[in-house]
C-alpha cells in the first residue's frame, strides 16, 4: 500500500490542506470551506486544475456531499454520512453509485474503506509528526489517489468534530437534553 500524508495550513478564513507523499512533495491541495448549504472542498492539482470538488448538500448531524469531476455540472457520487443504530459512536459513511463503504473508530482515529466485495480500498489513520497533526493515508492504488484524498479530509473532518463533542459531553455533570452544550457546573473530584 503507499503512503499518503494530509496536513492542514492553519488559516482563518478557509481550510487548505496538503497532500503529500512519503518523500514530502506535494501531490494536491485540498481548499475550501465546510458547514454550510453549498459550501465547496476542491481538490486540484499543482498545475491548479480541479480534479474533484465536494458540495455540501444537506446540513445535518448527518452531512451529504455532492462528489464532482472536474468541472462537471453532474454528480458523480454522493458521500453520505449513516448513524449506526446499534453503536451510536461509530457512524459509518457510504459512497454510492460506487458501493464504497468506510467504518470508523473514532477514540483510536482509525477508518477503514472497503467496496461491496469487503476489499480493502483505504486506511486513514490520525498520527502526530514533526510537521503536527497529520493524516496517514494508506491506498491501493494510486490511480484513485485523487479521490480518497477528498475523501479522508471529510470523513476526519466530520469524525474529529464528533469526538470533541462526544468528549465534551462526557464532562458535564448534568444533562437535560436541550442543555446538551451548557456547562452547569464543574465535576467535582472525589478526594
Amino acid at each position: 500500500m503507499q503512503q499518503l500524508f494530509i496536513h492542514e495550513a492553519p488559516q482563518k478564513s478557509r481550510a487548505t490542506f496538503y497532500v503529500t507523499d512519503s518523500s514530502g512533495k506535494v501531490k494536491f491541495v485540498i481548499e475550501g470551506k465546510t458547514h454550510r448549504l453549498h459550501d465547496t472542498l476542491r481538490l486540484v492539482n499543482l498545475d491548479n486544475v480541479v480534479l474533484f470538488k465536494a458540495e455540501q448538500r444537506i446540513i445535518t448531524p448527518f452531512s451529504t456531499f455532492d462528489i464532482y469531476k472536474g468541472q462537471q455540472s453532474s454528480s458523480i457520487a454522493c458521500f453520505a454520512k449513516h448513524p449506526n443504530f446499534f453503536n451510536w459512536q461509530s457512524p459509518y459513511y457510504t459512497l454510492t453509485p460506487y458501493d464504497w463503504k468506510v467504518t470508523c473508530d473514532f477514540k483510536a482515529e482509525h477508518y477503514l474503506m472497503h467496496n461491496a466485495h469487503e476489499q480493502l480500498l483505504m486506511e486513514i489513520r490520525g498520527c502526530i509528526t514533526s510537521r503536527g497533526r497529520q493524516l496517514l493515508v494508506l491506498i491501493n492504488s494510486n490511480e484513485y489517489a485523487a479521490i480518497y484524498s477528498l475523501l479522508a479530509v471529510l470523513i476526519e473532518h466530520y469524525a474529529h468534530n464528533d469526538l470533541k463533542e462526544w468528549e465534551f459531553k462526557k464532562k458535564l455533570s448534568y444533562d437535560f437534553g436541550w442543555l446538551n452544550f451548557t456547562k452547569l457546573s464543574p465535576k467535582v473530584p472525589k478526594s
